[in-house]
């Protein structure tokens, strides 16, 4: 059996106990980053919809979570080339965009690189 160690770890207050005793694990732990407010956690996790979602819907689904951004950082790390375009159909930008990673996808496969 594995000795146990208490740690002196203090809660950060929140209506949701939960995401408070995690959030504060992950800072005590160091696996957080400093400038990550908790409110910033409540909504990179969805935490924070978990209960004023409807109940007809699933709260996991709603997060502000930047996924472009910490993806294209990672793909970037590990060397994959990165280009994300991003415009909701109907904004001014959307067809512009749409064209630039046509564009991306067509020359990439034809240097016969994969391209997603």
């Amino acid at each position: 059996m594995r000795n146990k160690v208490m740690l002196s770890i203090t809660q950060t207050l929140s209506w949701n106990s939960h995401a408070g005793s995690m959030y504060s694990v992950l800072q005590h732990s160091g696996m957080i980053q400093p400038e990550i407010r908790f409110s910033d956690y409540l909504g990179m996790t969805g935490s924070a919809f978990q209960f004023i979602t409807h109940q007809t819907c699933s709260y996991i689904a709603c997060t502000m979570f930047n996924w472009a951004k910490v993806y294209e950082a990672f793909l970037n790390r590990v060397g994959v080339k990165t280009d994300i375009y991003f415009a909701m159909p109907g904004h001014s930008e959307h067809q512009k965009h749409c064209r630039m990673a046509e564009q991306g996808i067509n020359t990439a496969l034809e240097r016969g690189v994969g391209s997603v």
